[in-house]
């Protein structure tokens, strides 16, 4: 059987998926499949400043190696030294170490593999190299009678977000976790446990954690076990909490579910193999697969499960409440499921698109410019992006509000304030 070529791009929630450019492919041979994690040690010293990048790499099968491209934007202009990933058939996780950088700048980055039946691209991600802060002069003097200066002391700035129905969460580059917002069931309590991590993921009224070792942890509304963890949830690369259920998709491969089951949101079918990327809704479920195709299941009053025919060279997912949303290849958004309020009416300026989100009433798209689209329900204001909503890199949509992560560090958020989620705290 002949081929043509297809570009693919994979993106976690994050997150970052995979661009396959795959050229003459037969019997199921592809380029390798790439997730482009968080960055982390994130060290600023004037100039000196270094951070560790991170991904994972499935080399399909065939000999394949992987590097980074980095640098001050995405047209990047740097690469790390390429590393032999093997030829195995499941995610190799890799990093590489960047020094020389410069503190108070936004540095942007990508996974790259490649093997002899083409290159994946993993999407972008971006890490604020945080600015240095001089505790100013000590008490004691040395010899010569000089005041001593304190050594300098690092701010962990946020390097991503994420809005649950009424709370918010950030992840600051020191691997903690802020909360704000309601906290009716504790979901803003971040547990002490919480420390090296990678990702975050809100639910209506609870939230979850991905850990360095690949281990999750909950916390919040726990009455459907939502934030109890199943053993078999080890190696895990990517989280997603929907309205009382949780997903995790680990390095495998594989999606596990676990909480609210009664519309089957957390039976995850045979076909929700080789994944790259997972959403949760309220009462459905969403994979993202290598091959750049979605599958739904759970909750489908609204037709939220049904991928439409057009859902293909997909490199990103978002649910909401009772509708989903995809992200092309092209930077082009597509919607599915409940259209209430024309949440999946996609504007016409949603073009080159890197990032999307979506909540029970609206839908977010992140541009390629640093600049926000909003589109839905705008009871509250949440679909009106405001002027100061430049410079973006990160974007969230809550049940009635919306919050945008700077490149600078700083986190904006509009729309629904009665439970002070558009409130940033002052520890970020």
């Amino acid at each position: 059987m002949k081929c043509s070529n297809h570009n693919f791009l994979s993106l976690p929630a994050l997150t970052a998926m995979a661009l396959f450019i795959s050229a003459n492919c037969a019997h199921a041979q592809i380029a390798p499949g790439v997730v482009t994690l968080a960055a982390g040690n994130i060290v600023a010293v004037g100039t000196n400043a270094s951070a560790t990048i991170n991904g994972t790499v499935n080399p399909n099968g065939a000999d394949s190696t992987a590097w980074f491209e980095w640098g001050n934007s995405t047209a990047y202009g740097n690469s790390t030294q390429p590393q032999n990933i093997g030829s195995g058939s499941s995610a190799v996780f890799f990093n590489a170490a960047l020094t020389n950088l410069t503190s108070g700048f936004t540095y942007h980055y990508r996974c790259v593999a490649s093997n002899s039946f083409g290159v994946g691209r993993g999407a972008d991600q971006s890490f604020w190299s945080p600015a240095i802060m001089l505790n100013g002069p000590n008490l004691v003097t040395n010899e010569c009678h000089v005041p001593f200066v304190d050594p300098t002391t690092v701010k962990g700035y946020p390097i991503a977000i994420t809005a649950g129905g009424y709370h918010n969460l950030a992840l600051k580059a020191d691997g903690t976790v802020i909360g704000w917002g309601r906290n009716s069931e504790g979901q803003t309590n971040t547990p002490a446990s919480a420390s090296n991590v990678v990702a975050i993921a809100a639910g209506y009224y609870h939230s979850l954690a991905l850990k360095t070792n690949g281990t999750v942890i909950g916390w919040g509304y726990n009455t459907y076990g939502q934030t109890t963890i199943p053993v078999i949830a080890t190696n895990v690369m990517a989280i997603a909490a929907g309205g009382n259920h949780s997903l995790a998709l680990k390095a495998d491969g594989m999606v596990v579910g676990w909480g609210y089951n009664n519309y089957g949101q957390t039976n995850v079918p045979v076909g929700a193999s080789n994944v790259v990327a997972i959403a949760a809704g309220y009462y459905h479920s969403l994979a993202l697969k290598a091959d750049g195709t979605v599958i739904g299941w759970g909750d489908n009053s609204f037709g939220q499960t049904n991928t439409p025919a057009s859902a293909t060279s997909v490199v990103s997912i978002a649910a909401g409440s009772q509708h989903s949303l995809a992200l092309k290849a092209d930077g082009m958004v597509i919607g599915w499921g409940d259209n209430s309020d024309g949440k999946i009416n996609t504007p016409a300026n949603a073009t080159n698109v890197m990032a999307i989100s979506a909540s029970g009433s609206h839908s977010l798209a992140l541009k390629a410019d640093g600049t926000v689209v909003g589109w839905g329900n705008n009871f509250y204001g949440q679909a009106n992006t405001p002027a100061n909503a430049t410079n973006v890199v990160a974007i969230a949509a809550g049940a009635y509000h919306s919050l945008a992560l700077k490149g600078d560090g700083t986190i904006i958020g509009w729309g629904n304030y009665t439970d002070g989620q558009i409130t940033v705290p002052a520890s970020l």
